[in-house]
């Protein structure tokens, strides 16, 4: 027979050796604090405050708390405090020879307790090492383990719930929501069919380089190199006024755009291994923060938008200002320093990821093939093509509508996406994120429940129907309700796609929501390209969201547009049959 410690013998470099450790309260010292609060047990704290499953999450949380302290070299405050009076450690010692029976029986069944129940305290038996050791000795550290310093270290501080690096990584992953929209900084609203042949084809072909590079290399490279292309994209982009003409001043625009592009398809990897280093977060964490990233991004691209079409604007009623601004040399004096920024986030982040950035990725079998198994990763890619093919080419059209009112202001309709994009959006990820506490599915089962609100927001918004409408008591009214429908479309469907985006992880584990994500990518940018070059809605709303000033029978005689609708409102057929199967994060 052929034991594991023949194997090892005295090495420790092993790298399945080197891996971070699961919470089992090897000390006992979550056991011995919930002990002592049973005392208090009876029938209105029972599933409240001494709920076990809660407790067992708010332990994890915390030991991954202290474990992450260790870490980094910040452990020894904790272990001061273990003989204090009144401390958990000192409390453990006071009673770690007690019978754990007393739980059971006190509980007043004899089911087996958990793993962390289950746990011997160290000393109960033979031996009494140190307080030091003892505290050291349950985050299993290598004996030569040296915690790290400079960047590494600070980069792993963290803002409230946020490591400093996780913060970081999100903006990549706020300013690649869409690899066109840095020439939304030049006023320009629309592309042709061999400008967007060739933006796709390069987010497509960089979507592969970049996942290449995140299977073969440390995840460093394909996580902190983006930002250098960010860089150099706005730097072209600042110095494109310089251009001798407009010709040439829309060629360097336009290879702005590829850098853009070429960075922007890394989002998926930054989604996938962000929080690296995270332990013990319940769903409810995850959703908080889907929802932040999700609602800086929203307010990023209103920012573009709202920009770009001021421009847009004042080439139409000859006036200067933006254009002016987006034509001259103070272009450079916005883009330069945008790009030092992301330079410097770029630096940072090479220089201060933690080590779970900086190892060589292994080999995962058949990772493609029991990626496809998975009905509902199946559905999810079907979903993107669907969703790509037909309402991607109406994607500029769409956005252009919330600005396009004669009788709003700018500014008054940024306020409103703020309201919308930040309160309104806080509140209802909030809300979602308390329920989603002991049943994680709800999140994701009502973002799909939601239906198909991105093609209700381009029905709206590309149709003519919510151009003028005449209940509303005028021409303010009509376009501030018409904006503020749009709007909470908007919402909705950014609802739906944060709660799609918590199906992938509470169904994958980070190397497969990687892999579906690039996947999504790839198949995405083959169906916009084909969208463009055949779909019914190629050239405007066509058949697909027929002009409804034309009457309602304009509308309801239009095959394409049932065929649309029903392939939308399908989607979510798919991901309520497969995904309460397939999930791995049970309630």
């Amino acid at each position: 027979m052929l034991s594991v410690d023949e194997v090892v013998g005295e090495r420790h470099d092993f790298k399945l050796q080197q891996t971070d450790p699961f919470f089992t309260d090897s000390r006992g010292d979550f056991y011995t604090e919930f002990e002592k609060k049973l005392g208090s047990l009876d029938a209105s704290n029972s599933i409240s405050d001494l709920c076990i499953e809660d407790y067992l999450v708010k332990s994890e949380k915390e030991w991954f708390t202290e474990f992450r302290d260790v870490r980094l070299g910040r452990g020894r405050a904790r272990d001061s405090s273990a003989s204090r009076p009144g401390s958990r450690a000192s409390s453990r010692n006071a009673s770690r020879n007690r019978s754990r029976s007393q739980l059971r029986l006190s509980l007043g069944h004899e089911r087996r307790p958990s793993r962390l129940m289950n746990a011997t305290p160290a000393g109960s038996d033979a031996g009494t090492p140190s307080e030091d050791d003892d505290y050291e000795r349950q985050f299993e550290l290598p004996q030569n383990y040296k915690p790290p310093n400079g960047l590494q270290k600070y980069l792993q501080y963290q803002l409230g719930d946020w490591p400093v690096y996780a913060i970081l990584l999100s903006v990549s992953q706020v300013i690649a929501t869409n690899s066109y929209q840095i020439t939304l900084l030049t006023g320009t609203v629309g592309q042709t069919a061999t400008k967007l042949y060739v933006v796709a084809s390069i987010y497509l072909g960089s979507t592969i380089v970049w996942y290449t590079l995140s299977r073969t290399l440390s995840l460093v490279y394909s996580t902190a190199t983006p930002f250098y292309f960010y860089g150099i994209a706005f730097t072209i982009l600042g110095f494109s006024p310089f251009a001798t003409d407009e010709v040439v001043q829309g060629w360097v625009q336009n290879v702005a755009t590829g850098f853009y592009a070429f960075a922007a398809s890394s989002g998926g990897i930054s989604f996938a291994f962000n929080f690296g280093t995270d332990g013990g977060s319940t769903v409810s964490t995850w959703i908080m923060r889907l929802a932040i990233i999700q609602g800086v991004s929203q307010i990023y691209t209103v920012a573009l938008w709202a920009w770009g079409s001021s421009i847009s604007d004042a080439v139409a009623d000859g006036e200067t200002g933006a254009y002016s601004l987006a034509n001259s040399p103070w272009m450079l004096a916005v883009c330069l320093p945008a790009a030092l920024v992301l330079w410097a986030i770029g630096t940072v982040l090479y220089l201060g990821l933690p080590d779970f950035y900086r190892e060589t990725p292994g080999p995962v079998p058949q990772l493609w093939k029991t990626l496809l198994k998975r009905k509902t990763i199946a559905w999810y890619l079907l979903a993107v093509i669907i969703q790509n093919y037909f309402l991607s080419t109406l994607y500029g059209r769409n956005w252009f509508f919330l600005f396009s009112s004669a009788v709003l202001p700018t500014w008054s309709v940024i306020l409103l996406a703020l309201f919308f994009f930040i309160i309104l959006w806080c509140v209802i990820l909030f809300g979602l994120a308390k329920v989603s506490q002991s049943h994680p599915w709800l999140f994701p089962m009502f973002a799909v429940g939601l239906g198909a609100p991105r093609w209700a927001q381009m029905f709206w918004g590309c149709s003519r129907i919510g151009l003028w409408l005449p209940w509303a008591g005028g021409a303010v009214a009509s376009a501030v309700l018409s904006r503020l429908v749009w709007l909470w479309l908007g919402l909705l469907d950014s609802v739906q796609g944060a709660g799609i985006g918590m199906i992938l992880m509470l169904t994958l584990t980070r190397v497969h929501v990687a892999a579906a994500v690039i996947a999504a990518q790839v198949l995405g940018s083959l169906a916009t390209i084909a969208g463009r070059a055949t779909a019914p809605d190629n050239l405007g709303p066509g058949p697909v969201f027929p002009d409804l000033s034309q009457g309602a029978g304009h509308v309801l005689g239009s095959a394409w547009f049932w065929v649309v609708l029903l392939l939308n409102l399908g989607i979510c057929v798919g991901y309520f049959k497969f995904f309460r199967k397939e999930q791995v994060s049970k309630p």
